[in-house]
Order: C-alpha cells, then sequence, then structure tokens
C-alpha cells in the first residue's frame, strides 16, 4: 500500500516481483553439472493499492502493467504483472454484483475506522464476518500488540489447534512435498533428483506413481 505512488515506489514494487521470481528457480543436480528448471516458474503478479492517478494513465480503478519496449512499445516480459488499484476511486465507484466482494474488500481496506468498517460488512457472508472479527479483535488488543505481532500470534492458534485435529503442521509439508514430487514424477524428472528436491525416500516417491 503507498499514500504517495511515484516512479520510485514502481521501481521497488517490480523489483520485489523480480525477485519473487527469481527465486523459483530450482537448480536439478544432474551427473555432471546443475540446470535451471525454468519451465517450472510460475507468472509474479504483484498487486498496489494507491492513491493518485500514477502518471496520469490509471483512470480505472483496477490498471494492469506488462512490461513494454520503450522503442517498439512491444511486451518484453509477461511473467511479471503489475497491477495498481486505486482505493481514492473505490468510495464512487459502481460495480455490479460479481464485483461486490471485490468492492467491499478494498472499501474496507480504505476505511478510517472500524465503526466505517462494519457498515461494509454484510450479515450471512461468512467471509466478511470473519473479517470484521478479525479486524475488532486486532482493534481491541492494539494497545499491547502490532498487526505483525497479533497476526503471528492468530497463525500459532491456527497451527496449533490443527495439530490437536490431526492435522499438524507437520502432515501439511509432508503432503506439499508428495504433490511436489508427484509433479516431478509426471514429468519425467529422475527419482534420485526428486530425492534431493524433497528429502523424501524412495520407497515414499515410488509409492506416489
Amino acid at each position: 500500500m503507498y499514500n504517495h505512488f511515484a516512479k520510485e515506489e514502481y521501481n521497488k514494487s517490480y523489483s520485489y516481483a523480480t525477485r519473487l521470481f527469481s527465486n523459483q528457480i530450482q537448480k536439478i543436480k544432474t551427473k555432471d553439472y546443475y540446470v535451471n528448471r525454468y519451465q517450472d516458474m510460475h507468472t509474479v503478479y504483484s498487486i498496489n493499492l494507491i492513491s493518485g492517478n500514477y502518471q496520469n494513465k490509471n483512470n480505472e480503478l483496477v490498471n494492469c502493467y506488462v512490461n513494454k519496449n520503450k522503442e517498439t512499445n512491444e511486451e518484453i516480459d509477461q511473467n511479471i504483472i503489475t497491477y495498481l488499484i486505486r482505493l481514492d476511486k473505490v468510495k464512487s465507484i459502481a460495480y455490479n454484483i460479481k464485483e461486490k466482494r471485490f468492492i467491499t474488500i478494498l472499501r474496507i481496506i480504505n476505511a478510517r475506522d472500524l465503526k466505517e468498517v462494519e457498515k461494509y460488512i454484510r450479515k450471512g457472508d461468512e467471509i466478511m464476518e470473519s473479517m470484521y472479527q478479525f479486524l475488532k479483535e486486532w482493534n481491541e488488543n492494539n494497545a499491547k500488540n502490532g498487526f505483525e505481532e497479533y497476526m503471528g500470534e492468530k497463525l500459532y492458534e491456527a497451527q496449533t489447534k490443527g495439530e490437536k485435529e490431526g492435522k499438524g503442521q507437520k502432515e501439511g509439508q509432508e503432503q506439499a512435498l508428495k504433490k511436489t514430487a508427484q509433479k516431478r514424477l509426471a514429468k519425467n524428472v529422475d527419482i534420485q533428483d526428486i530425492i534431493e528436491i524433497t528429502g523424501l525416500s524412495k520407497k515414499t516417491i515410488l509409492s506416489l506413481t
């Protein structure tokens, strides 16, 4: 989120996105050397919540940027897509039923206080009500806890609850590694390489076929 969004902030946002994109590169060890698995990389979407009309070209609520060559104006990188969402337009914008939750969430983000947030919460909407409850609890504890600390406490509570129900963090991590192994098997990656990537045993990996 940016109260002021200019060229410096755009470059900073793009820098974060390129870092996220490059961090996806997994080096796979073969017999003699390492190779980069570029085909496994996913597009990175940079979503920026801003106020104001950056470069006087962002007249819509949601504005999309793809990098272009300055001379030819051709797209040069479709792996990183930048969205600029103008919070200063959200109060007055008209929207349809399909867009209702998206617009409402933006209005909640842009709200000045909890009283204004409450106006946007739709009764019977479980997601909206849980969002409001979370913000209300954090607001009540704000005097002693910052937002990040409060988020950490909530994550810990969720992990503890999951462990009690037999769905602890360790089990979740193992399932994620198995899914990774399955994807690599589907692409015919060598089993020894999959063992090094996931840390799973050969027996476990073979059981996934």
